[in-house]
């Protein structure tokens, strides 16, 4: 962990300038009303507040992030809920959406301050984030990369390139940390589909149609067959394919190459792509853009991801992929097997 660097956390609260109305509980709880500093100002005709407060240690992130999870725990363990019968106390979990900008923002800090990914409390607030947030950290992240590079190689200039660490950081705390799905199974973080949408890291990164992004996630452990519940049961494939049937990035020149490199990516990580051959027969003339994407499918996916069976080294690469994923293994668990550095690349998802 590093002691040379500082962070500030900064609260706003708009609506109002009394500070002991409108403040930021958890920094004057913690900090001390000393500690905190305010400042006052205007935004679309109303007052708004900024509470700032600035740590300067690894130890103090740790306690903060904490004593937000002690907090947020003992703010969600009883709650009085009106039912037909009258009150009844029972335990719920309830928002809390100042606490949204804070848990983000202590997220950011244990990236600054690198704080070890296997570290308990760090999955635990990963996990707050992914369950209550609107837009979690890891797929506003995400979303800023793909933004800033149209889905291409990544440039080497800073901005950028820290944005692409602070993720890969958040996605080794997400394959380590482990909670219980819908179904009671024990599962990664990486593969909870907890947010607003019901959707994955790797459902978002298939929308996005980013291969670099759904390369970084596969090759950590993200599950390619992991369906959503609430999406009608797609899987990223899934996601891939409709995104590029209603053409949703137009702006975009290169949709067809990065979709194809994409789908390169899930037929080397699935066994079967979870898809059946779409006949361009079957598509409306009057949607000519429907049909020429079915033919393009078509001929991308190899003829043995559809019904034929696989090629044996292929089933095996599955199948040595799985076990390592539920180890929460991948990718580190691939160059400690004594195979050969061909075959570690492949493993990896480098070549077919």
């Amino acid at each position: 962990m590093s002691d040379q660097t500082s962070y500030t956390y900064q609260a706003r609260v708009r609506g109002g300038t009394d500070g002991e109305q409108h403040g930021n509980f958890f920094l004057h709880e913690f900090f001390g009303t000393k500690a905190v500093q305010s400042v006052t100002g205007w935004q679309g005709g109303e007052p708004v507040v900024f509470y700032t407060v600035t740590v300067r240690s690894a130890r103090e992130v740790e306690d903060f992030v904490r004593y937000l999870l002690y907090f947020h725990e003992e703010r969600n363990d009883t709650r009085w809920h009106w039912v037909k019968g009258g009150l009844t106390k029972r335990k719920v979990v309830s928002p809390i959406p100042r606490t949204y900008n804070i848990f983000q923002q202590a997220l950011c800090s244990c990236w600054r301050f690198d704080i070890l990914t296997d570290t308990p409390f760090l999955g635990k607030l990963l996990y707050v984030d992914l369950l209550w947030s609107f837009e979690n950290l890891v797929t506003r992240i995400m979303r800023q990369i793909d933004d800033r590079t149209n889905g291409t190689r990544l440039p080497s200039w800073y901005p950028l390139r820290r944005s692409y660490d602070k993720l890969q950081y958040f996605i080794n705390a997400a394959k380590r940390a482990t909670h219980k799905n819908a179904e009671g199974d024990i599962v990664s973080l990486l593969n909870q589909l907890h947010s607003r949408r019901g959707l994955g890291y790797l459902h978002q990164a298939s929308y996005y149609i980013h291969p670099r992004l759904i390369s970084l996630l596969l090759r950590h452990g993200a599950d390619p067959e992991l369906w959503s519940p609430r999406q009608f049961r797609k899987r990223p494939v899934h996601c891939l394919f409709l995104v590029f049937q209603n053409r949703m990035y137009t702006g975009y020149d290169d949709t067809d190459k990065r979709v194809k490199r994409c789908l390169r990516l899930f037929c080397r990580a699935m066994p079967r792509v979870p898809l059946q051959r779409i006949p361009s027969e079957e598509v409306p003339d009057s949607r000519d853009q429907r049909k020429r994407c079915a033919q393009k499918w078509n001929t991308w996916v190899p003829e043995d991801r559809w019904a034929a069976p696989c090629q044996l080294k292929h089933l095996c690469r599955c199948s040595v992929r799985r076990l390592l994923m539920e180890k929460a293994c991948l990718p580190d668990g691939i160059f400690l097997l004594p195979l050969p550095a061909l075959l570690h690349r492949y493993l990896n998802l480098e070549h077919d």
